[in-house]
């Protein structure tokens, strides 16, 4: 039987290998669980990583003009500096990477839909964008496939994910 080398997919953590959530939970994504005895994955929860605990306190992007920053609006602590930081070792750290499979709407990881608010506080949502470790990601590695555990339900988008670690492996 010939085997295959498999693809490298950098995952957030939370979807089934830790109960690492905001609120201590794990997800069970069945796009990953299926895709385990193929792919190797490298499990990251950068909100973790840069020593925030699990559960912890929400944190959320505010509005700073053109940029974001990553806020925990309970401390009003500025924690965009040291994601940035972490993002910027962990990233620079892979040698080789096939893709990167995100969760959706998070302050860190979501790929286009993370909400944005106005202020720290009972602010309004004002757009959506990228989390903080997901953009340092276009940074180091702008051709690599992207996508979030929402995106995937969809087969057409799916099947273009799963498509691109050939072309791109």
């Amino acid at each position: 039987m010939r085997t295959f080398a498999k693809p490298k997919v950098v995952v957030s953590k939370c979807m089934e290998f830790a109960a690492c959530r905001y609120n201590g939970d794990q997800i069970n994504e069945p796009t990953v669980a299926k895709l385990a005895q193929y792919v190797e994955f490298i499990p990251v929860c950068p909100e973790v990583e840069i020593g925030l605990g699990t559960p912890r306190e929400v944190v959320r992007l505010v509005s700073d003009g053109e940029d974001n920053k990553l806020i925990q609006p309970k401390t009003n602590e500025d924690l965009t500096g040291q994601m940035n930081e972490f993002a910027n070792e962990f990233l620079g750290s892979i040698d080789e990477v096939d893709g990167f499979l995100l969760k959706n709407r998070s302050p860190t990881c979501g790929i286009s839909d993370a909400k944005v608010y106005s202020g720290i506080e009972k602010s309004p949502v004002i757009r959506t964008g990228s989390g903080v470790f997901s953009n340092r990601i276009d940074y180091f590695f702008p051709l690599k496939p992207r996508e979030d555990e929402g995106r995937l339900r969809n087969f057409i988008l799916r099947e273009h994910f799963f498509y691109s670690f050939i072309y791109h492996f």
